[in-house]
């Protein structure tokens, strides 16, 4: 939605301009289309360290056998546990001392293709990863594409919510 879009865009924009690091995930577009949005938001190109992508999208059209590390951008394949190496390695290029930030997009469509309990169980040691590294991350989740009961499991792994809720035209709520 283009709400949650402007939110993740402040924050990421907000991250670069206080000179910080931004790890973002690249899953419905490519990491490129990523880099230009975000290209001068910290007052010039978006050049490592200051923005780091994990490209869980480029393995729908590229044979990618494992991770390819291309510095800046980090490709893994479609297996959580290269998405777990992927995501580490990016955290430990972000370096210490400076506002590190975090826009994991990944949870809808690795629920669809894992499960439940395999996501929690990765996201769990992501968000621990995230915190003993002092990064501030934002998780997306789409909460029509899951149960009820889906959605409140996964909020038990993050330290808060923010559930955007719209009014269709028919007056009624729904959640983005």
């Amino acid at each position: 939605s283009a709400e949650r879009d402007a939110i993740l865009n402040r924050f990421v924009r907000e991250g670069l301009k206080s000179s910080g690091c931004v790890l973002a995930s690249a899953t419905t577009e490519p990491p490129q289309v990523l880099l230009k949005r975000f290209s001068g938001a910290g007052g010039g190109d978006c050049e490592e360290p200051n923005m780091v992508i994990l490209d869980w999208y480029s393995y729908k059209d590229e044979n990618i056998s494992a991770i390819e590390d291309d510095g800046q951008v980090v490709k893994c394949n479609r297996e959580l546990t290269n998405m777990g190496i992927a995501l580490d390695k990016l955290v430990q290029r972000m370096g210490e001392g400076t506002v590190k930030r975090a826009v994991i997009d990944i949870l809808s469509p690795a629920i669809v293709m894992f499960g439940l309990q395999r996501v929690y169980n990765f996201v769990q040691s992501v968000v621990a990863n995230l915190k003993a590294n002092e990064i501030t991350a934002i998780f997306v989740l789409d909460n029509e594409m899951h149960a009820t009961e889906t959605v409140h499991l996964l909020h038990q792994a993050f330290d808060g919510v923010v559930d955007l809720r719209k009014e269709d035209g028919d007056g009624k709520e729904r959640c983005e």
